[in-house]
């Protein structure tokens, strides 16, 4: 993509804009994505995917686990989460996701800390994604923020920890997710 001139664009205007190129729309202004993943934050979203894709199959449910799919939250603003989980088959188009998904992970690269930990944050509580997981590699801890309704929580677990995930609390068993799982094959 040419590069836009400095003004807020509609979502309609930034996906007559977009190409191959790695970009969101957030309150109308066109944000180039960081660089191609690192080794470890294509491991942990790869495996993440598909143990969560796996647990949907077992529940046999109707919610749908992507990786890296536009988010359509508004006129003004489209993202592309590192991994989403949506309940409702009527906000899917071919293309995009229309409205805020259940589950939201976002996998910290270093030149994107504050998109993910403000920026996104407050978009995706705006536009009601029920649980939001902050991944964070460096550090080695997730921040999980849970916005349902009058319910809302923050907690920060270690990769260690099996970490509950919220929107399936109710299923038998319930899922949890254990980051190490994913990243003690990476430190030997």
């Amino acid at each position: 993509m040419a590069v836009p001139e400095e003004r807020r664009y509609t979502a309609e205007e930034f996906y007559a804009l977009t190409g191959e190129e790695r970009c969101e729309l957030i309150d109308g202004y066109i944000v180039d994505m960081s660089p191609s993943p690192n080794f470890i934050h294509q491991e942990i979203s790869a495996q993440m995917h598909t143990d969560i894709m796996n647990f949907i199959r077992s529940q046999k449910g109707k919610c749908k686990a992507l990786a890296t799919f536009d988010v359509h939250l508004n006129d003004n603003t489209v993202v592309e989460p590192d991994l989403l989980v949506a309940c409702d088959p009527d906000k899917f188009d071919s293309k995009k996701h229309l409205g805020a998904p259940d589950w939201v992970i976002e996998i910290v690269s270093p030149s994107n800390f504050s998109n993910d930990y403000y920026t996104k944050l407050q978009l995706y509580k705006e536009h009601g994604v029920r649980e939001y997981w902050i991944v964070d590699p460096r550090n080695c801890h997730v921040t999980v923020h849970i916005h349902d309704g009058d319910f809302n929580a923050i907690d920060i677990y270690s990769f260690s920890d099996k970490i509950p995930v919220y929107i399936f609390k109710d299923k038998t068993p319930p899922l949890e997710i254990c980051i190490a799982d994913y990243t003690e094959s990476l430190e030997n």
